[in-house]
């Protein structure tokens, strides 16, 4: 018999692409929050009592929210399930997808600490595990690769270069699916994993591979946002992610360090 996933934020970057990479294997469900959240607690209450689930995948996360609603997604839904799940003692693993930028030394963008907020609200639960990423690269014009398309061909005939910006540990999208089925199929279960990824890339060459134009102007953001403006993404800080990021070596049996070549 099929094991039962519930993904939230399937119909994001990587959601999208986990679904379609488990559905052969798994009966997976998209998990859909409705626009109302005046009933939310019943929303989820009337649709996962239908079924007998074994995993919720919860990937959904608005990286600069703008009003209530998506407050809400980033800080109260991951909450709202897991008390559900406990409430009607129910198996069921969450999983939460978080990044590995919360070992950043000194990083203070509201992305990572929103990120380490949940994780310590949601680390007092049971049967929880969280899975700490880096920058997931894909070959399409997808995700984060999107988003910088957009501004390095704002303007016509020029791309505008980001340079150097940070050297960025990342992880490409296919690597990414075979770690998270494995975690999946996997009798084992840790609190935490750490995808730690030994592949680094500068801002400025992922912003080239999108570059749609013959001329490039490469704007110097390190000396702008690594010593005047600290609060922005760590990723056009000028940073070395291999020497900021702090991850200890673990040797226990709540985490688990996954070290990918």
């Amino acid at each position: 018999m099929k094991k039962t996933i519930f993904v939230s934020g399937a119909n994001g970057f990587i959601g999208k692409n986990l679904v379609k990479s488990l559905e052969s294997n798994y009966q997976i469900y998209k998990f859909k929050i409705p626009s109302d959240l005046e009933n939310i607690k019943e929303h989820i209450t009337s649709v996962m009592d239908s079924y007998q689930i074994d995993y919720f995948i919860h990937l959904n996360f608005v990286k600069k929210p703008k009003n209530k609603y998506e407050n809400f997604l980033n800080l109260q839904l991951p909450i709202l399930i897991i008390e559900y799940l406990l409430k009607n003692k129910n198996k069921c693993k969450f999983i939460y997808s978080s990044s590995i930028n919360v070992f950043l030394n000194k990083c203070s963008d509201f992305y990572t600490q929103q990120k380490k907020l949940i994780e310590s609200k949601i680390n007092k639960y049971e049967n929880v595990s969280i899975i700490r990423m880096p920058l997931i690269i894909s070959n399409q014009f997808e995700g984060d690769k999107k988003k910088l398309a957009s501004f390095v061909n704002f303007l016509p005939f020029i791309s505008l270069i980001p340079y150097k910006g940070s050297k960025i540990n990342y992880l490409d999208l296919f690597t990414l699916m075979n770690e998270l089925k494995k975690i999946i199929d996997s009798n084992i279960d840790y609190r935490n994993y750490n995808l730690i990824s030994e592949k680094y890339i500068y801002l400025y060459e992922i912003a080239k591979s999108v570059s749609q134009n013959r001329i490039l102007l490469f704007l110097p953001i390190d000396i702008i946002f690594k010593y005047l403006f600290t609060n922005v993404s760590p990723a056009i800080r000028g940073l070395n992610y291999k020497k900021e990021l702090i991850i200890k070596k673990i040797n226990n049996n709540s985490s688990k360090n996954i070290y990918i070549k």
